[in-house]
């Protein structure tokens, strides 16, 4: 088979066991997993993993050669399944900047390959509802927050280190840490990550922006409003003066949403 820049490629070869995908969707954080089958009709045959670099492919990295690895990218591991014959290409803690075209070669004469797209995509928390929260003073604010790690969920390494952490502006929100009873945070690392922010008996001074971060992922955020009486007497009083009947159907909503 000839690929899109005129090079030979074996890709029956490569397609001779479903592991062995020419398209790879690996998620931000998570181990980007490759396998090439180009030995599995000959299993002496040493396997190559080189990385395309440049536009049009012609700048090639050497990742590893046999189970010898040249990238001084510690995140780079080969694996060899002698049962089956398939190499594997883990990239740990995999970025988008990973995203490209792997080449996976025999030492065979002629010489094969196979090449692999690998994208990597972002993983994003993700706060419901409104980017905007009004909570009357006194009342409880919850907060949920979201991240999709996957179809294959977590991989070991992040479940050994993946934590997801809540922050009030500049301030981490650990109730083991602050001490507050008001405060309360619930967190669960399953197929995905959710995290539950809780706080009671609202004050004026929390007020502000709340931030979700988890681990290797894009942080996501809201604004919470703490509404106080005296603040909806004050709009109340200004929707009168003002005597316009849009303002005043406006605030009557926001009174029957917050209250």
């Amino acid at each position: 088979m000839i690929d899109s820049l005129g090079r030979v490629t074996n890709s029956k070869l490569s397609a001779k066991h479903q592991l062995c995908k020419v398209n790879i969707t690996a998620q931000a954080g998570m181990t980007a997993t490759l396998f090439c089958c180009l030995a599995r009709e000959n299993p002496e045959l040493e396997i190559s993993w080189l990385r395309e670099k440049g536009q049009d492919g012609s700048d090639l990295l050497v990742l590893s050669y046999g189970r010898r690895i040249f990238s001084p990218d510690s995140r780079i591991q080969i694996l060899h399944d002698p049962t089956t014959s398939i190499w594997q290409l883990n990239i740990g803690v995999s970025q988008v900047l990973d995203s490209g075209v792997y080449q996976c070669q025999s030492n065979s004469n002629p010489k094969q390959e196979a090449l692999v797209h690998l994208n990597v995509v972002e993983t994003r928390a993700i706060i419901s509802g409104p980017k905007e929260v009004y909570v009357r003073e006194g009342s409880e604010v919850v907060l949920n927050c979201s991240v999709d790690l996957g179809e294959q969920g977590p991989d070991q390494h992040y479940r050994s280190v993946g934590v997801l952490h809540w922050f009030s502006g500049p301030r981490l929100l650990d109730p083991t840490v602050i001490r507050s009873k008001r405060v309360h945070v619930e967190t669960n690392l399953n197929q995905d990550f959710q995290s539950m922010l809780r706080i009671q008996k609202t004050k004026s001074s929390d007020t502000g922006n709340y931030t979700c971060v988890p681990t290797y992922a894009v942080p996501d955020w809201v604004y919470v409003h703490i509404i106080s009486d005296d603040d909806v007497a004050a709009l109340y009083n200004l929707g009168l003066n003002l005597k316009t009947s849009n303002f005043i159907f406006i605030l009557a909503f926001f009174i029957n949403f917050i209250f």
